[in-house]
């Protein structure tokens, strides 16, 4: 990425951290050469270094009062604020 961005690789390191300040020149070429490359951020390897998971857990639970499907809209808005905010959702059910 680094190659094709014509950048350091500590470079790639700071624009994707954003522990430094770069120019918005050089994060556009850096950017640019992420999407050519089809890079996905790896979620696993964010969450070793920065000893933060981002996954917030929900444990619901269905009774004879509600159905699984009446969650569904509440579940998709709450998975969409997390996603807003850098977080995954795991959803469990204890029934």
């Amino acid at each position: 990425m680094a190659a094709l961005a014509g950048v350091a690789q500590s470079t790639v390191s700071y624009v994707m951290s954003g522990n430094r300040p770069i120019s918005q020149k050089t994060r556009d070429k850096v950017e640019k050469a992420m999407r050519e490359l089809g890079y996905v951020p790896d979620a696993h390897a964010r969450a070793m270094i920065s000893n933060r998971s981002h996954i917030i857990g929900l444990l619901t639970e269905t009774t004879e009062t509600t159905q699984g499907a009446e969650l569904f809209p509440i579940l998709r808005a709450i998975r969409a604020t997390a996603k807003e905010h850098g977080y995954d959702l795991i959803r469990m059910s204890s029934t």
